[in-house]
């Protein structure tokens, strides 16, 4: 019995090492999320996100950390969320992805937590099958909740664009407002000068629609400027024929 328990031992130091290991790999990770998602500009955020990024490729190089399947499948959706904040550039959105990181990163924490139970039970002398079918049950919970994760991932994503369409919008009409006031001042200051060279001439308000739907931002700004250039060309002209 002695000799039995001098093998345990150096199996049970072995597997305590490796899951420190892990803990303090995706302690790197989470922390980093949270630093990522509570910075204030993009740049930071971004920087964060690429710490976090690299050590969540080193925890699923770990060979110890890949045999488990529920943690595994959990890290490819934190290196998802990881990728998409480093790519957008949209704070609010890279922000969300953190923040979903962050809350896998205690999922994963949990699910290797079960697996490093289940492989400590196999060097036990008195394994018990009722307690490996519980931790099997509690993987197939895991990965229920994982795909409720994702479903709810998406419907974040689409929230997002739906909000991101809404600012859009909001910003175009925005511009169409202050530009056509800045018009008509111009249609007001023209006729004022006109009228007090005793021109006969003046110059009408425009009367275009627009559909802001189709066309961004650049587009309007070229619409706008072109329309300005016709007012100033007809006043000119109008000064012409008063002389």
């Amino acid at each position: 019995m002695k000799k039995y328990y001098l093998l345990i031992l150096p199996l049970f130091l072995c597997f305590y090492a490796t899951a420190q290991d892990v803990h303090v790999i995706l302690g790197k990770c989470s922390r980093n999320a949270v630093s990522g998602h509570k910075s204030y500009n993009l740049g930071n955020l971004k920087y964060y996100a690429n710490r976090s990024k690299n050590a969540i490729d080193q925890l699923v190089a770990n060979t110890d950390f890949i045999t488990c399947d529920a943690a595994y499948d959990l890290s490819k959706s934190i290196t998802i969320h990881l990728e998409s904040a480093l790519l957008t550039e949209d704070f609010a959105t890279a922000k969300a992805h953190l923040i979903k990181v962050e809350e896998t990163s205690v999922e994963i924490f949990n699910a290797y937590n079960l697996c490093s139970l289940n492989n400590g039970s196999e060097v036990s002398e008195d394994s018990n099958t009722n307690d490996l079918s519980k931790l099997e049950e509690q993987q197939d919970a895991l990965k229920q909740q994982q795909e409720v994760l994702e479903k709810k991932e998406q419907e974040l994503k689409q929230q997002l664009i739906k909000q991101n369409k809404k600012k859009a919008q909001l910003e175009k009409l925005e511009f169409v407002k202050r530009n056509k006031a800045t018009v008509l001042a111009s249609i007001s200051s023209y006729n004022s000068l006109l009228k007090s060279c005793n021109c006969s001439g003046k110059i009408n308000e425009p009367n275009e629609m627009i559909d802001i739907a189709e066309k961004n931002i650049d587009a309007l700004k070229i619409l706008y400027l072109n329309k300005s250039i016709r007012l100033a060309r007809n006043y000119i002209k109008l000064l012409e024929e008063c002389q």
